[in-house]
C-alpha cells in the first residue's frame, strides 16, 4: 500500500497515544515525518470523571457492576473485559438479568461485530460487554459510561478505553 501511495498525496495520523513501533513504522514509510503532539497536562481527558473501586473477589466485581449499571445517569455503556470468554459469560449474566445488552470480541466475524455495534448506535442495547477490540475507534455519543470490569495490559489502552465515553465535549464517567 505504502509502494501505490508513494509521491501522491499527504499521509496523517491521529490517536491519543502512539507506540514506538507504531511510531518507528511511520518514520519508514513517510518521508520527513513531522510529529505533532498536543499536551494538555493531563494524561486523560478531564470531562471524564473516573472512579476506583476496590473488590475482594470475583463475586464482589459482579455485585458493583450490577449496582453501576443501576445509575440513573447512565445513557449505554460499554464494560471492558480482560478476556473473550469473560466478555461472554458478563455479556450473558446481563442479559438473563434483564439488561439490553451486547458483547463484542476478536473472535467474533466481522458481519456479527458490525451488527452488534449498529444495535449499540441505533440504541438498541444498552450495554456493550467488549474486549479491547472496542477499545479505539468506536465513538457512540450516548456512551455515558465506561467500566473497566478487568484491566487492560497496558496504561495505553486505559487511555482508549476510557475515551469511549466524554467525547465531544460531552462528560462522561469511568
Amino acid at each position: 500500500i505504502s509502494d501505490l501511495a508513494a509521491n501522491r498525496g499527504q499521509t496523517l495520523m491521529f490517536s491519543a497515544t502512539f507506540a514506538d513501533r507504531i511510531i518507528r513504522l511511520a518514520e519508514r514509510m513517510m518521508n520527513e515525518p513531522e510529529r505533532i503532539a498536543i499536551e494538555t497536562g493531563h494524561s486523560t481527558n478531564t470531562d471524564i470523571t473516573q472512579t476506583l473501586h476496590w473488590t475482594d473477589g470475583f463475586e464482589h466485581k459482579k455485585k458493583l457492576l450490577t449496582h453501576w449499571l443501576a445509575d440513573e445517569t447512565l445513557d449505554q455503556a460499554v464494560v471492558f473485559a480482560s478476556t473473550q470468554e469473560d466478555t461472554d459469560m458478563l455479556a450473558e449474566e446481563l442479559a438473563e438479568a434483564g439488561h439490553s445488552v451486547v458483547a463484542l470480541h476478536g473472535a467474533m466475524p466481522q458481519t456479527v461485530r458490525n451488527r452488534r455495534l449498529r444495535s449499540i448506535r441505533e440504541g438498541r442495547a444498552k450495554i456493550l460487554v467488549a474486549t479491547d477490540v472496542a477499545a479505539r475507534g468506536l465513538d457512540v455519543p450516548t456512551i455515558s459510561h465506561v467500566i473497566n470490569f478487568g484491566l487492560p495490559m497496558k496504561h495505553e489502552d486505559y487511555v482508549h478505553r476510557i475515551g469511549r465515553t466524554g467525547r465531544a465535549g460531552r462528560t462522561g464517567q469511568a
